[in-house]
């Protein structure tokens, strides 16, 4: 017997179980694509608060290796 919700289930093809799964599932992606979110822009707001030249260089493209001696 399967348990979801506080009800016992004994045939996972009953309908009422499979929405309440696909509720779950749609429920939790969601809540995955929110927290996405909220770090990316997290991310984005510090490097926009961050002077060009503070802990990121102008152009990856052209570092070498005597570049990062160097520093």
């Amino acid at each position: 017997m399967e348990e979801a919700a506080g009800v016992e289930y004994e045939d996972q093809e009953d309908p009422a179980f499979k929405r309440i799964c696909a509720r779950y599932g749609l429920a939790m992606y969601f809540v995955q694509v929110l927290e996405h979110g909220i770090a990316n822009a997290l991310v984005w707001i510090d490097l926009l608060k961050k002077p060009m030249g503070a802990g990121r260089p102008k152009n990856t493209m052209h570092i070498t290796g005597a570049d990062l001696r160097r520093r």
